[in-house]
């Protein structure tokens, strides 16, 4: 839709108002719903369901629209360093928020919680029209009939045309099945040991929940220091997309082998250096596929291909947390496996499924999307390329 409805001659920024606005009315209203979930009322159980459908659509309409921003708005050669500090943003925003709950309610209590939930609606819509705000050059009617989508495609029941149009075109191109999948495994591959990390600490190294808290941390910085490497890298020279996820990946892969051997010997100090290479890669990972992945857009379908990567993303996260919980169940709860066996195999199982998403990438020909289908494609982004 946004490719081709604009709202008030804006692509993009209108569209991330309206996804952000729908996630924070829905966080205003869980505390309610769960509570009366909690005393086994059925509406409340719809209550909470239908919050988490709205939230789950907000965020991602939001997000998908952000990200087709970056993409019309920074240059080719800037997008590493931009990734890098839009994932910085996001982890300084995590932190800001967690000491002003703490600051908030140091002590649970509902109504006091009730108030901090409604708080999200107007911190949420200030900070998004605080970053919007002259961003996204506002369109002309006269600009929006020359624009590319509007030769092919005038009304909304057209703008369905064109969706079922990229469909078909997107699951008939090699290109766009092999990033989908390479995306699908590799996040896949990362994703699965997110919420049994900790878990594994106490189990197998007898840590308490606060030295378990510092797995997050360790990796979180690694993959900060990371993105800021490889950021400003892309910016001094013409690094390949491939090179640089190629890195990632293979990284990442060795640091989850080292997490299972130092599982199998529950050494703790490995477990801290494994964590800290796993998370520096995943950087590099990140900035190479978040870029590739405006890379491998079109002008007239953009929002749409990031859309297309963006389920392919949390397809992976909602496989990984339920593959995560099933193998520690399967083999650790059930007795086949001792702990230390059982988590070494998972870390194992991430590091295989990381290196086979390799062969997926080396099916993807960027050229395709940047080359071919987009005319005039300046020298320098070729360079890029």
């Amino acid at each position: 839709m946004a490719d081709r409805l604009p709202i008030f001659g804006y692509r993009r920024s209108c569209y991330v108002l309206l996804g952000l606005l729908c996630s924070s009315v829905a966080v205003a209203g869980l505390p309610q719903a769960t509570f009366a979930m909690s005393e086994g009322s059925a509406l409340g159980q719809l209550g909470v369901l239908l919050l988490l459908l709205l939230f789950g659509i907000g965020f991602a309409m939001a997000g998908v629209s952000h990200l087709s921003l970056v993409a019309d708005v920074v240059p080719a050669h800037r997008r590493g360093l931009q990734v890098a500090l839009i994932w910085a943003m996001l982890l300084v925003g995590m932190i800001v928020s967690l000491a002003f709950i703490r600051a908030f309610m140091p002590v649970f209590d509902p109504e006091r919680m009730q108030q901090l939930y409604l708080l999200t609606i107007p911190v949420v819509i200030g900070l998004t029209l605080l970053g919007l705000v002259g961003v996204e050059k506002r369109r002309r009617r006269e600009d929006l009939a020359e624009a590319p989508t509007a030769k092919t495609v005038e009304g909304a029941e057209s703008a369905v045309a064109a969706f079922f149009r990229f469909l078909r075109t997107a699951a008939e191109g090699r290109t766009t099945r092999s990033f989908f999948l390479f995306i699908f495994i590799a996040l896949m591959g990362i994703g699965i040991q997110e919420n049994i990390l900790e878990v594994f600490g106490a189990e197998v190294l007898g840590m308490t929940v606060g030295e378990t808290g510092r797995f997050q941390q360790l990796w979180g910085g690694g993959a900060l220091v990371g993105m800021f490497v490889m950021g400003a890298a892309t910016m001094r020279w013409s690094l390949p997309k491939s090179a640089i996820i190629n890195a990632g990946v293979a990284g990442i892969a060795a640091g989850l082998a080292l997490l299972a051997w130092a599982a199998s010997t529950a050494d703790a100090a490995l477990v801290l250096t494994a964590l800290i290479v796993f998370g520096l890669f995943n950087g590099f990972f990140l900035v190479g596929s978040l870029t590739a992945m405006m890379d491998l857009t079109t002008p007239e379908d953009r929002g749409a291909y990031m859309g297309l990567w963006g389920l392919s993303l949390a397809l992976a996260n909602g496989f990984a947390s339920i593959i995560g919980g099933a193998l520690v169940t399967g083999l650790i709860e059930t007795g086949l496996t001792s702990a230390r066996d059982g988590y070494a195999g998972i870390f194992l199982l991430e590091a295989l499924l990381m290196l086979g998403s390799l062969h997926f990438i080396r099916k993807v020909d960027i050229r395709q999307f940047q080359g071919i289908r987009r005319e005039g494609l300046t020298e320098a982004l070729a360079r890029d390329v």
